[in-house]
């Protein structure tokens, strides 16, 4: 490669079927001109380019109005990593070899509908494996009668796609999680505050213990597997849904999960036990990934516990498999 040259390669999925067509451009600043039209990137090739301000995006569907923004040095090849969403195709039912898919709709999530330079764009997927650019969606379930051209949801199942990450749409049918008294926390005094949850900046009067959390308050776990996790209820009804890794030995007794971009981080401390059960802990301040319903859909963003508390004279039972 020259030295002048620099090179751009987009890993996407080899899976056969794999669908999603990404361009290439360089960016363009406001009020200097309509952008280029782009240059079709061939999957896991290097492409030369000169070193600048890159954009990659799809022509059509949601990753058109969601480039990814790309540097590309002089001498160096930058490596971008897709997502893949897997929709699985299941046979007819009964006695049939014939097989049938649902059919999603997928979008981009939006704190509020509506936003997103504007406006909302969804689209239709079915049976296969499709790439994307990383970062949050909702996926809704829908019907072939819709109109085609797909309008976007207030509701749905939110996720975070990580870059390189592969995921699978399927349906399951979750009743509901409803704690009693004995598995949620006030302060001693049962008046005052815990905590507060910012930005919003919402007073957390109570506190909930999912040994594993499904779906609550409205708000589904979107992974396939069951964590434990801490529920914060403000006003308004508002619940904050915090999912940890949860350990018995050790000072560190709640690990929250890597997500969203944020590390893994010490949620929880200083546990104590009484015949297998959770007697204490202490909630730990800091910036954990979070799933909410603020906006009266389930939604991700990064929320923070403005200061630790301490849980006690509580009885918790310990998530499965401790």
């Amino acid at each position: 490669m020259p030295s002048e040259q620099g090179g751009l390669c987009l890993l996407v999925s080899t899976k056969p079927g794999g669908s999603g067509e990404f361009y290439v451009r360089p960016v363009k600043e406001r009020g200097t001109g309509a952008p280029q039209s782009g240059i079709l990137v061939s999957p896991n090739l290097v492409l030369s380019l000169a070193p600048g301000a890159y954009e990659i995006f799809k022509s059509t569907g949601i990753d058109a109005q969601n480039p990814a923004k790309v540097t590309v040095r002089d001498g160096r090849v930058t490596r971008v990593k897709t997502m893949t969403l897997s929709v699985p195709s299941k046979p007819d039912w009964p006695y049939t070899t014939r097989t049938s898919t649902r059919t999603y709709k997928i979008q981009r999530f939006q704190a509020l509908p509506g936003t997103n330079n504007g406006g909302c764009a969804a689209e239709f997927i079915k049976a296969g494996f499709h790439s994307y650019l990383p970062g949050n969606f909702v996926v809704v379930p829908t019907t072939d009668s819709e109109q085609s051209s797909p309008t976007c949801e207030i509701g749905g199942t939110t996720f975070n796609a990580v870059s390189g990450q592969g995921y699978t749409i399927g349906t399951q049918d979750i009743g509901a999680q409803f704690l009693s008294e004995l598995e949620t926390y006030v302060h001693r005094n049962g008046v005052s505050a815990l905590t507060a949850m910012s930005p919003a900046m919402h007073g957390i009067t109570r506190m909930g213990w999912l040994d594993l959390w499904r779906l609550h308050q409205g708000i589904a776990n979107p992974d396939e597997t069951a964590h434990p996790a801490l529920a914060f209820y403000g006003p308004g009804n508002y619940t904050y849904i915090v999912p940890f890794r949860f350990r018995y030995n050790g000072k560190v007794c709640g690990v929250s999960l890597a997500q969203g971009g944020l590390p893994e981080s010490d949620l929880l401390t200083d546990c104590t036990f009484a015949k297998s059960r959770l007697t204490g802990f202490k909630v730990n301040k800091g910036t954990y990934f979070t799933y909410h319903n603020l906006y009266g859909m389930s939604g991700i963003s990064a929320n923070a516990i403005g200061h630790g508390f301490e849980v006690e004279n509580v009885n918790f039972k310990l998530p499965r498999g401790y």
